[in-house]
Parts: structure tokens; sequence; C-alpha cells
């Protein structure tokens, strides 16, 4: 199953569209989804289903700040304080989409993008899990943390907070409400 979710996710790496991009994560959101089901009945009341990781290389932070076609820098404030960057991970295939991991859990990715989404339509909000708000002058995809049936089985959700300005796509995770997502956001230049 991983191995199928690795290469959906590797076809849409190839892909240089949003909408392309979305597409290739929901094929592989339904592949996990499946595989949770078969495998339902196998797993008591109250387990937590755990989707299979994304490739990815951890490399420095110079590294991918100078493969990544765009500047970016790491926030200056986080809700926890002495929290540090333990990891610097492009993920395998595109070295132009970042991900940066924190000693609190939180993690952050960015990549290129062409187009803004219609945050309404997403799965997110469409769910009512997630909410359109603004930020930083544009709309953002907010979700607050917490856990959700599936199947029988409690899938719990970091909260995130999703938003494109200046053709680069910004997304904060962590165990944080989406106020202390969005001050972790408004402190990365």
């Amino acid at each position: 199953m991983e191995s199928l979710v690795i290469e959906i996710w590797r076809a849409g790496l190839k892909v240089n569209s949003m909408r392309g991009r979305v597409f290739t994560a929901l094929l592989a959101i339904l592949a996990v989804f499946a595989a949770g089901c078969s495998a339902s009945s196998n797993q008591s009341a109250g387990s937590r289903v755990k989707a299979p990781a994304i490739p990815r290389v951890r490399v420095s932070l110079e590294e991918a700040q100078a493969a990544a076609p765009f500047d970016f820098s790491v926030p200056s404030y986080f809700p926890r304080a002495g929290t540090n960057l333990v990891g610097v991970y492009q993920i395998a295939g595109s070295p132009s989409d970042i991900e940066l991991e924190f000693s609190d859990g939180t993690m952050l990715a960015l990549h290129s993008s062409s187009e803004t989404p219609n945050w309404k339509n997403s799965p997110a909000v469409q769910s009512g899990r997630g909410r359109v708000i603004s930020f930083l002058g544009v709309s953002a995809l907010a979700i607050e943390p917490g856990d959700q049936q599936v199947n029988g089985a409690t899938r719990h959700y970091k909260g995130s907070l999703e938003w494109i300005k200046n053709g680069i796509d910004y997304a904060v995770y962590g165990e944080y409400s989406v106020s202390e997502l969005k001050n972790v956001g408004t402190s990365w230049r």
C-alpha cells in the first residue's frame, strides 16, 4: 500500500498545476483511506490510522534555500519557548518542495504555485473541518487540531493553516490553534 501511495505522489510531482497536485493528493488520500477500510477489521475501536510517509530527502537549510526558486527563512515565533529547527527536507524528485520540521512537532511546507485555489471547494471546508479566513491579505484554509472517527478508528489531525502569496504556497501544521498558527505564519519571512 505504501508503495502505491509513493508512486501516486511521485506522479503528482510531475504536474505543475495546483489542480493537478490537488488531484494527485486526493488520489493518495483515497488509497490510504481504502487501506484503512480493509485494515479496519483488524483494528480495535479507537485505534489510530496512520498514513504512510511521503518520500523526502534530508538536506541542510542552506542547501534547501539554494535549491528553492524563491527566498525563505525560518519563523521567529513559536508558541513553545525553545522550539528549534530539527530537520529540513526536500520532497524526493522535487527539490523546490521544502519541509521544515521543528522540535515541538510543527511542520512548515512551501513550494511554488501559480494558481490561487478556491478554498471553499476544498474537502476540509466541505466536510466542516476547515474554514476560509483572511490572512496576510489573502484567503487561507484554516483547520483546528482534533480527532475524527473514520471507519471506527480515530484519525488525529494537527491544526493547519495554508495560504498562497506571491507565487508561494505556504502551510503550517502543528498541535496548536489556528490563532497560534497565524502567529507562526506571520513571523515566517
